[in-house]
């Protein structure tokens, strides 16, 4: 009867006052998932308007007819496969035989599923019957793709969008089928079997006859997951555990031991999916038991490991398991796949989408207030650079070539500092002089004061800018790079030491680079430079 569909409410309603205002409509059309209820609401309709003491909301079940629609011997309640019956000589021959008068019942029903599934010539067929149709003549379509049937078909139907089922509707039915049964089962054993069905009702009831003819006494949690080949909580709560912690070593093992339980992979990526979504629940809503079907204890759980991580993060890891999944659907070594998304998730320097990338900045900034990342990097650049300017004012035609370590470069710094400063005063003294005799010369050509001082001021700029050329720019650069190399700062080192090439120096001491190479590798250079600016050589490079 109508009592017994499950969580469609809204539609059971509406058909019961269809039949109690005698306002039946001559085709209905029942849309949505599998396993919601609507071929098994189309019968219990036919049942209600065919029925002896009807049409009536509340068929007897009793009575010839309710036994023979049930029993599928009636000829006046007729169920078609759309799948099998698609063609147009099969329409035809419906159009034939619904022009006669029913013989048992007061309605000629009939019901095609998968109605999708008809050709258009098909369609094109029974548009005509459903635009004049016979006085005892009911159409029920029911479809899991309506957007596929053709806009003629569909106005001139009324139709019904079956819902998926909630967990809880579904739990209590299958408590009904239980009891009914003599059979008992775990509560949490129920609540999986409820959400792996994902709404679907008939699943649902589907999978616990599984569970109970492998059962040889209640339903557990172990038999529910050995069926569906799915993980328990703890294992969930583990793994999520490893990827936050970024210890793949663990996670490897935890792979390694679902493998050889022979759970399927695919299956546990999805079930991490709806993990890491409880946990993005957790961390933004305040009513999470109305938005996560799980008991309170699990609540409690998942409301605890989410303050152990970003939403950021948690976006992140949902971005890459939901790529994974459509990965390993179809691949051939899922295992692989599994590991190299583990490895992604805990190794953010690995991942070069824009996520990993942002994620890495916000690491680095965790670092930086908690102290953890030393100045010492702009320390060594600054005394490489003070040295190749000291280099470039004794020795002008050597480069600079030692590869030294920082200690070195800290033991040596004096000394060539203070033989610098020497050779740097001399030539100063020396400019000097030049300078002021060319000024008394240009006093005696009649050159005014501010004519002089500007000659002046530019002469001094271009001394300044002799101090360091294009070359010592470029060796600079390269000890930079072998800096990040050595510190394993979280940047992308190799496209900065490829790509990335100084072209001068401006007079405020900042140095100018071009871009050179994949065009999509901009974005990641000019992110980088301003990493490198703001929390490592501040000054040195354009913001």
């Amino acid at each position: 009867t109508f009592n017994e569909i499950v969580g469609q409410d809204h539609i059971v309603q509406t058909l019961k006052n269809a039949i109690k205002n005698d306002r039946i409509a001559h085709a209905y059309l029942f849309c949505g998932i599998r396993g919601t209820g609507k071929t098994s609401t189309a019968k219990i309709f036919a049942k209600a308007l065919n029925c002896e003491k009807g049409p009536t909301i509340n068929p007897c079940n009793e009575c010839s007819v309710c036994k023979g629609i049930d029993s599928g011997r009636i000829i006046d309640v007729a169920e078609i496969d759309g799948a099998s019956n698609r063609g147009i000589e099969e329409i035809r021959d419906l159009r034939e035989r619904i022009k006669f008068t029913p013989t048992e019942g007061k309605y000629k029903i009939y019901i095609i599923d998968e109605v999708h599934m008809l050709t258009n010539e098909a369609f094109n067929a029974l548009l005509k019957t459903l635009e004049e149709p016979p006085k005892h003549a009911i159409f029920i379509f029911a479809t899991t793709e309506p957007h596929k049937l053709p806009a003629t078909i569909l106005s001139r139907c009324q139709r019904f969008d079956f819902r998926r089922l909630t967990a809880k509707d579904m739990i209590e039915q299958m408590l009904k089928i239980l009891k009914a049964g003599g059979f008992e089962a775990e509560e949490r054993a129920l609540e999986i079997i409820a959400r792996n069905a994902q709404g679907a009702m008939r699943d649902a009831i589907s999978v616990l006859d599984q569970c109970i003819s492998y059962s040889n006494g209640p339903v557990t949690v172990d038999v529910v997951t050995d069926i569906l080949g799915t993980v328990n909580d703890e294992v969930l709560f583990g793994f999520a555990k490893t990827v936050i912690e970024r210890n793949p070593e663990k996670g490897m093992e935890i792979i390694g031991d679902i493998v050889s339980k022979g759970k399927d992979v695919h299956q546990f990526i999805k079930d991490l999916i709806i993990h890491f979504r409880n946990l993005m629940i957790a961390k933004t809503s305040d009513n999470v038991g109305g938005a996560i079907e799980l008991p309170d204890e699990i609540i409690e759980d998942l409301k605890r490991q989410s303050k152990n991580t970003t939403l950021e993060n948690i976006i992140r890891i949902l971005n890459t398991l939901t790529q994974a999944e459509k990965e390993t659907r179809w691949s051939t070594f899922p295992r692989i796949v599994m590991e190299m998304t583990l490895v992604k998730l805990t190794q953010p320097q690995l991942d070069d989408s824009l996520d990993g990338i942002l994620d890495r900045i916000r690491i680095l900034e965790e670092k930086l207030e908690k102290g953890e990342i030393k100045y010492q990097e702009k320390k060594v650049i600054e005394d490489k650079g003070r040295e190749l300017r000291t280099q470039r004012q004794t020795e002008p035609n050597i480069q600079a070539q030692e590869e030294t370590t920082v200690e070195k470069a800290e033991g040596k710094k004096k000394a060539q500092s203070e033989e610098a400063d020497k050779m740097i005063k001399a030539k100063q003294n020396e400019k000097m002089k030049s300078e002021t005799r060319e000024a008394e010369k240009g006093k005696d050509d009649g050159e005014t004061q501010d004519t002089i001082e500007k000659k002046t001021s530019i002469k001094q700029e271009e001394t300044e800018n002799e101090l360091i050329t294009l070359n010592d720019i470029k060796n600079l650069w390269k000890k930079t790079i072998q800096v990040i190399k050595k510190e394993k700062l979280p940047l992308y080192y190799n496209i900065l030491e490829a790509e990335a090439e100084p072209t001068e120096i401006t007079s405020n001491g900042v140095i100018s680079f071009e871009i050179k190479g994949y065009e999509g590798h901009k974005i990641y250079i000019e992110m980088n430079l301003i990493i490198l600016n703001q929390y490592y050589f501040k000054g040195f490079f354009p913001s």
